[in-house]
């Protein structure tokens, strides 16, 4: 495409823009298309009453699950808890994020030699492209896991085999990951895209004409430092958070209430989804 010119190149990107962006926003759709309030099966306990009253087994908790539309309550239950959590993590991340971005954004235009504001603010614009990418994430994340649970038990309830539920969770499963991914790759090329054009103007005009693409380049790399030290934020943060949670509560849970490992009301359960 850049043998044919820089405009070719440009209307490419923007295409692929756009129909990834398109493509993120058809499996929103698709997966917020599953309903997750009533019933439209006859749900009967795959559990014992025994077993039911303990609160033993995936979705159990105080009583079996014999009404209809006892279950979708339940999984809608815990997943405004798996929310509140998701949403609670993601403020307090996302607090320290922006002051070490400030910190450290400041450290780069300060110290690099050369081009250094010019690499402080893509540094920026990549951090915030990440940040935006993992709310999203975050987002679709939740109300997936919601409604792969829903299409599992409701796939298990109308057909003895359980290929058929095993089929429909995977597809939510599927098609919620595919938001995250062509949101990310979609918005990642966009910003790069732009943040190119905007350094050429910014730095060309400060640079001699043949050095003028290198000082872009070098200033460009900075893009690439926020967005892979958010993404490094968002894993080892998030992992450190949830297993403190999970250990924290699993102690509580089991070994001074007595509740079973993966019972809803342990906010382990909660904390490791």
């Amino acid at each position: 495409f850049f043998f044919f010119g820089m405009e070719v190149a440009a209307v490419f990107i923007l295409l692929s823009f756009l129909v990834g962006l398109v493509t993120a926003g058809f499996y929103v759709f698709r997966v917020m298309s599953i309903r997750v309030s009533g019933s439209n099966i006859e749900e009967t306990s795959m559990l014992s009453p025994a077993e039911g009253a303990t609160g033993y087994g995936a979705l159990a908790g105080e009583s079996h699950f014999d009404a209809k539309g006892e279950t979708t309550d339940k999984l809608n239950s815990i997943a405004a808890a798996i929310e509140e959590g998701a949403s609670a993590f993601l403020f307090a991340e996302y607090t320290f994020i922006v002051c070490f971005m400030t910190v450290f954004g400041i450290l780069v235009g300060v110290l690099l030699p050369v081009k250094s504001w010019e690499t402080a603010v893509s540094f920026l614009w990549g951090g915030f492209t990440s940040l935006v990418c993992g709310y999203i994430g975050m987002k679709i994340a939740v109300k997936t896991n919601v409604r792969t649970a829903k299409e599992a038990w409701h796939g298990v309830m109308s057909d003895e085999s359980g290929h058929q539920g095993y089929t429909r969770a995977f597809n939510a499963a599927f098609q919620g990951g595919c938001v995250m991914g062509f949101a990310l790759v979609s918005l990642g090329v966009c910003n790069l895209f732009v943040l190119v054009y905007v350094m050429e103007a910014w730095v060309g005009s400060q640079s001699e004409k043949g050095a003028s693409s290198k000082f872009v380049f070098e200033a460009v790399a900075g893009y690439g430092l926020g967005g892979s030290t958010m993404a490094l934020f968002g894993r080892v943060g998030g992992g450190i958070f949830t297993k403190a949670a999970d250990v924290g509560a699993d102690l509580v849970g089991k070994v001074e209430q007595g509740i079973p490992e993966d019972d809803p009301r342990n906010p382990a359960t909660i904390a490791d989804n």
